[in-house]
């Protein structure tokens, strides 16, 4: 069955059945799909400012007229009565402004493709493991907002801004090779994350984690003219940075034990401060960069600076109670200056040091 809707508010009638299929309603530009689906929904991009909606495999009508906005609603039961629903768009060669999905409870699934560039699309989530593909760029925003569950983001296109928010459960956001963002802030809740950056970040990239184990990975040749901070919350943390940031870049651990690595690759234009919190923690630094603060706090901290390190500045350890170590074996254009509450600490700098050297295990007075 196939009709065409015109600008005035019109719903399909769809033929009787024994399960659910979803409504479908176009208004002044704009088209809504809603109601409990039957299975698979999919919309497509057929002809000017013309899609097809279907549910389970079949057509539910061809719509036209539809420019403005497009939103799905699917699934308003409690979580007890929750549908898993399965949600695909694909604009094709059409032009739209907006996009808002709402799938609820369940384990949702949602992609997103399409030829031209859209304003927004937006896409939230209830209890339940849903995931998000982005494979269309977006001029202002991709965001995901998604309930607890183990939920996943990939962005495989230009965004001026991803924003990605989680619940409790193990999450992961994604911004994968060929993609590229301006401004990339992922929040995530308690579970076990993953951040994983494989493009551009042009202006600031922010991640903040919950109370377990999570993991930041930034590859090699990822540049970020802004800031880069990782704020990793109190589980087992890691971080691992292989790209270039020509502004501040900041880590900040909790009461887990953390570990740090700055790869060859790695440059901070700006100071970096990597305050390592609580636990037993490690920080392994092979990269470049103006110069760097590195604390610690109760644990035992281990700190190492390999052969490659080009720092510019001066590179400054508060490593706090516990039994701690620091190497040097690269080059600091500065001075050096390393300090701890425990005179057991082991220090040593074999590298090159153009300024002071000041190693002074015990010799840490207050906080």
């Amino acid at each position: 069955m196939k009709r065409s809707n015109r600008d005035d508010l019109n719903y399909e009638k769809f033929e009787d059945r024994l399960c659910l299929t979803v409504a479908v309603a176009v208004h002044h530009g704009s088209m809504v799909v809603h109601g409990d689906a039957d299975g698979a929904v999919e919309v497509v991009g057929v002809g000017e400012r013309t899609f097809t909606v279907s549910d389970n495999g079949v057509e539910i009508g061809t719509y036209e007229n539809v420019h403005n906005c497009l939103r799905v609603e699917h699934d308003r039961n409690a979580a007890e009565d929750a549908n898993d629903d399965s949600l695909s768009i694909e604009l094709r060669d059409q032009h739209i402004h907006n996009i808002m999905v709402k799938l609820g409870h369940g384990d949702n699934d949602f992609d997103i493709s399409g030829d031209h560039v859209i304003d927004r699309v937006m896409f939230r989530t209830a209890s339940g493991n849903d995931t998000m593909s982005v494979n269309v760029n977006t001029r202002f925003m991709a965001d995901a907002n998604m309930g607890g569950g183990d939920n996943s983001m990939d962005v495989n296109a230009f965004a001026n801004r991803v924003r990605y928010r989680g619940g409790h459960g193990a999450d992961s956001m994604n911004l994968n090779e060929g993609a590229k963002a301006r401004v990339l802030t992922s929040v995530m809740g308690h579970g076990a994350n993953d951040l994983a950056v494989n493009a551009n970040v042009h202006d600031h990239l922010y991640f903040r984690g919950g109370a377990d184990a999570d993991a930041v990975s930034v590859a090699e040749g990822v540049h970020t003219h802004g800031n880069a901070s990782f704020m990793m919350g109190h589980g087992d943390n890691t971080v691992d940075f292989a790209g270039w940031v020509g502004g501040h870049f900041r880590v900040r651990g909790g009461e887990g034990a953390d570990t740090v690595n700055l790869a060859t690759s790695s440059f901070t234009g700006h100071h970096a401060g990597i305050i390592l919190g609580a636990g037993d923690n490690t920080f392994n630094l092979d990269g470049g960069g103006v110069g760097f603060y590195l604390r610690g706090e109760g644990g035992n901290d281990d700190v190492n600076l390999g052969e490659t390190v080009d720092a510019r500045r001066t590179v400054v350890a508060v490593l706090g109670d516990g039994d701690n170590t620091f190497n040097h074996d690269g080059y600091i254009k500065r001075d050096l200056f390393v300090v701890s509450k425990n005179a057991d600490d082991l220090f040593s700098s074999d590298g090159t040091v153009d300024g002071r050297t000041w190693l002074k295990p015990g010799g840490q007075k207050g906080g």
